[in-house]
């Protein structure tokens, strides 16, 4: 017998939610494979814009695979603070691209990322390299 509460729980769902990519390489794939699907339906259009906005994510890792950051934005973009960092550096675990000065300079390609707190990398922050935004809310 199947009740309400077992019908309404996305586990036992026969149509479970796809597969989220975890990296910005992966999903320019999955993009590049579903533009190949579409081209083989006849849908051309589609399947270049697919292929332009993988490029396109393509280009935009690079830009900032290639970006350099001191130890403050280092902190910034990946939620460590700046000891952390400095004792990673320190123990050679995170290798600087170039140092001005004393100040080390770290491409944004080799920082740490955080996990999310139940074991598994945040897809959002994975593929968008973005850090989620707490907000609080007044109650009117």
């Amino acid at each position: 017998m199947v009740t309400a509460q077992s019908s309404l729980d996305p586990s036992r769902s026969p149509m479970s939610a796809p597969d989220l990519p975890t990296s910005r390489a992966e999903l320019a794939a999955r993009w590049r494979a579903d533009a190949q699907v579409l081209r083989r339906y006849g849908s051309t259009g589609r399947a270049r814009m697919l292929e332009r906005l993988a490029a396109e994510l393509d280009q935009t890792a690079n830009d900032e695979a290639a970006a350099v950051v001191d130890l403050a934005g280092a902190a910034q973009l990946t939620g460590f603070t700046r000891g952390h960092l400095r004792r990673l550096f320190r123990e050679g675990r995170l290798m600087p691209v170039r140092t001005e000065g004393d100040e080390p300079l770290f491409s944004v390609a080799d920082l740490p990322r955080k996990l999310a707190t139940n074991g598994q990398v945040d897809a959002v922050q994975a593929v968008f390299g973005e850090r989620p935004v707490n907000r609080r809310f007044s109650r009117d």
